[in-house]
């Protein structure tokens, strides 16, 4: 079943049950309380009525039981009320009916006799032991003498169908009200549902096309709720795997093209040797360019298989505290040949006191290496390189500049991506793989730290931070 539908009976089936319980808790109170009513005005009829029957009791008279008959004949008209008094044998001798000839001959059961005298008054719907015909609402009460002897029974009957009726009109009202509301409050929920759920269904469309290999699918936000966060969410994640789709396909494309370009080399020379087009005599030339193509591969695979363990490790594990100044004079020392031969000097300002970091020692030297590095690769002869670090609050930061050709504004934001080279103006060197500053990046992400370009007026200088102390992972 859909999750709208879903939806839809999960707000249907209360409200329903909700009006149900409603209504009939309405029709029973509005029932009670019609029905309290007239017990009241029945009670006050049948005091009057008891009233008069104890002075009849007393100073009884034709003129008097006359009086009483007009009276109960006239409650009659005005209240819609039937009375009659009985004796204690339950004989009829008093009626409000202008003959009385009905119920002259009639009465009352016995047992509803003894029901009155026991509570002093009897109350209750029906046809009082099928003296009247439908259903009636009976108040009766015991008349007493002086002495607390009952001499007469009183009881005040009048017809709940107008009750009845009442009820059941109030009922269909509700009823009626009851099916509008629903129908109304279905449609509302079923559209502000089906807005709800819309952008779900537009997240599976899209989720559908992912698995074919289309990533550009976005899904529109509509609301600031959670269901918009998840918009939000998933549309960051579509942006993420196009990206990954695109480093993967550009991944591989360069893969490609690094590994067909020495191979086409290697097999070129190779075979010309084999069938004699290369001859003997520059051989040897020939196979010292298959060497230097041979080893770029191996730099290649090397390159490659560390950039799968950086990935697939946490190198910070590892971490140990060490003097990062001494870290930095070790691999200046490494460069100072390489430097002379180009006739580049090497400026290194640190703090005269150790800073103590902890981190991937090893990790940090490959970065440091691979910046100083890529630092002598771009610079011009005769010029120098200035090489910094400090410590700031609890960060270590580190800087090295080269001065030369500049990186283009638009690849700067490329530089540490995966097989990305510098504009090949910045240097006669082809040898680079377009990996080292990818490791670097990766390396200093995972010591949550912070590594950036900047190339402006003649220098370019690449720059990063790490924590000094301990880090916690998360």
């Amino acid at each position: 079943m859909k999750l709208l539908y879903k939806y839809f009976l999960m707000i249907a089936f209360p409200m329903i049950a909700c009006l149900v319980v409603v209504g009939v808790g309405l029709s029973f109170q509005m029932y009670n309380y019609s029905v309290a009513e007239k017990h009241e005005s029945l009670q006050r009829a049948a005091e009057r009525v008891s009233s008069m029957t104890e002075d009849l009791y007393y100073n009884h008279s034709i003129t008097h039981e006359h009086m009483i008959k007009t009276v109960l004949a006239s409650m009659t008209n005005d209240s819609q009320i039937h009375v009659i008094v009985c004796d204690t044998n339950g004989q009829i001798f008093l009626t409000s009916d202008i003959r009385g000839n009905k119920y002259m001959n009639s009465r009352v059961s016995a047992g509803i006799l003894e029901e009155t005298l026991t509570s002093e008054e009897y109350s209750a719907t029906g046809t009082l032991d099928g003296l009247y015909e439908g259903e009636n609402y009976t108040v009766g009460l015991v008349t007493k003498n002086d002495a607390g002897e009952p001499i007469a029974y009183v009881y005040v009957t009048t017809s709940i169908r107008y009750i009845q009726m009442l009820t059941t009109y109030v009922r269909n009202l509700f009823l009626l009200l009851s099916v509008a509301v629903f129908i109304l409050t279905s449609f509302a929920s079923y559209f502000i549902i089906r807005r709800m759920t819309r952008p779900l269904k537009q997240i599976a469309t899209a989720s559908r096309k992912f698995a074919h290999g289309d990533f550009s699918t976005r899904v529109p936000v509509y609301s600031s709720d959670e269901i918009g966060d998840l918009t939000h969410a998933f549309n960051n994640m579509a942006d993420s795997l196009e990206k990954s789709e695109e480093l993967r396909r550009a991944f591989v494309a360069n893969v490609s093209h690094e590994l067909r370009s020495p191979m086409t080399s290697i097999g070129g020379f190779v075979d010309g040797m084999l069938d004699g087009t290369i001859p003997e005599e520059r051989r040897e030339r020939y196979l010292r360019i298959v060497s230097d193509e041979v080893h770029r591969l191996s730099r290649l695979v090397s390159r490659m298989l560390e950039i799968t363990v950086l990935q697939g490790k946490d190198i910070t594990a590892e971490s140990t505290t060490f003097d990062f100044c001494e870290l930095l004079r070790r691999a200046a020392i490494s460069f100072e040949q390489r430097a002379g031969e180009r006739q580049i000097s090497l400026n290194i300002e640190i703090p005269s006191h150790a800073i103590n970091i902890f981190a991937n020692e090893d990790a940090l030297y490959q970065v440091v290496y691979n910046l100083i590095d890529n630092a002598i690769k771009f610079s011009e002869p005769n010029s120098s390189i200035d090489i910094k670090a400090f410590e700031k609050g609890d960060k270590l930061t580190f800087s090295v500049r080269n001065y030369g050709a500049e990186i283009p504004e638009e690849q700067l934001k490329y530089v540490f991506d995966r097989f990305h080279k510098a504009d090949s103006s910045r240097s006669k060197d082809k040898s680079g793989l377009g990996l080292g500053l990818y490791i670097a990046k990766t390396i200093i992400n995972q010591h949550k730290g912070k590594i950036w370009a900047v190339s402006e007026n003649g220098y370019t200088e690449f720059s990063f931070t790490v924590s000094i102390r301990r880090y916690t992972q998360g």
